[in-house]
């Protein structure tokens, strides 16, 4: 599907006294595909049957105003961190890449360097080969939107009971998240709370940790980089539900069925999500700007796991 004349804030000339215009300008394709699957594996007195759902889509910004071939969306922290660029996915993530941390040899080498780098900051890619480090090197590293979304549901019946659970997830996505970059952003101090994973941070140059996170204080500053960027992959039991019809047991002609179930919901799965609790998570506008507004991740909540007993009746 081509979508096309889309509301867009467009600059305009400075003699008519505003910055910007609401047009109807650009467009977006979507490409994509949708399949379904529903089997009866069993139909005897134990019966089994089976729903599968996977869904593919990408989107493509195909225009944008006159003259225009990108636009760079506004950060509430530090340089933009995503941007709207003919040819590649809606508010793709465009930050520098992070290559490891910096050695003693690096810098005898003469590396490219952010500011006043030392052994045991992170070391960048120079993407533009200029020799140094900047927001110049920002390149487009991912996509919010997942290549692949996916369900699966298993019924079971025999006799009375019946167990039914969905599993459910997704693959292909990234997330940029401001709680990890609150929590794991290059120059921290040492009272600071941070992740786990920091136990294996650079300390020195014969304890250099594994190789991910710098020492935990830097001079430098920082900049966007691909420290706080995620893979939004996961795969979840999202409903397990287990019945037994009642029916049988009442006489009373007012009664014409009755059935007991336990629900226990979202109580396994399995990400790999350490900007927070969750990957799914749009609790914030990551811009900060109401004219380009991109949700995000910024402390959300994790999904909360419930036990539901209950009783139907039908009369």
């Amino acid at each position: 599907k081509l979508n096309t004349d889309l509301l867009l804030n467009v600059p305009t000339f400075g003699i008519t006294g505003f910055p910007i215009l609401l047009s109807n300008t650009g467009s977006v394709r979507n490409k994509g595909l949708e399949f379904e699957l529903n089997t009866r594996n069993t139909t005897g007195e134990f019966k089994w049957s089976t729903s599968l759902n996977v869904s593919h889509n990408s989107n493509e910004l195909v225009s944008l105003a006159s003259g225009q071939t990108q636009i760079l969306i506004p950060s509430s922290f530090d340089i933009p961190h995503s941007i709207l660029k003919i040819g590649e996915p809606m508010y793709s993530i465009y930050v520098v890449q992070q290559e490891g941390i910096l050695t003693e040899q690096d810098i005898a080498n003469k590396v490219p360097l952010f500011g006043t780098q030392v052994a045991g900051d992170p070391k960048y890619k120079d993407a533009n080969g200029d020799g140094v480090i900047s927001p110049d090197d920002r390149e487009i590293v991912g996509k919010p939107n997942p290549d692949w979304t996916y369900g699966i549901t298993n019924s079971f019946r025999y006799k009375g009971f019946d167990l039914s659970f969905l599993v459910q997830g997704q693959t292909g996505g990234s997330i940029y998240s401001l709680l990890g970059r609150a929590l794991g952003r290059t120059g921290q101090g040492v009272p600071d709370n941070s992740l786990g994973f920091f136990r294996d941070r650079y300390r020195s140059a014969a304890n250099p940790g594994a190789g991910e996170v710098g020492k935990a204080y830097s001079t430098f500053g920082r900049i966007k980089n691909t420290d706080w960027l995620y893979s939004s992959n996961y795969i979840r039991v999202r409903n397990i539900t287990l019945g037994y019809n009642l029916g049988n047991h009442f006489k009373a002609k007012a009664v014409k069925g009755a059935r007991v179930y336990f629900t226990a919901e979202n109580f396994f799965g399995h990400d790999n999500y350490r900007g927070g609790f969750n990957p799914e998570a749009t609790n914030t506008n990551l811009s900060g700007n109401t004219l380009f507004p991109e949700a995000g991740d910024y402390g959300g909540l994790p999904l909360p796991k419930s036990l539901i007993l209950g009783l139907n009746f039908t009369f």
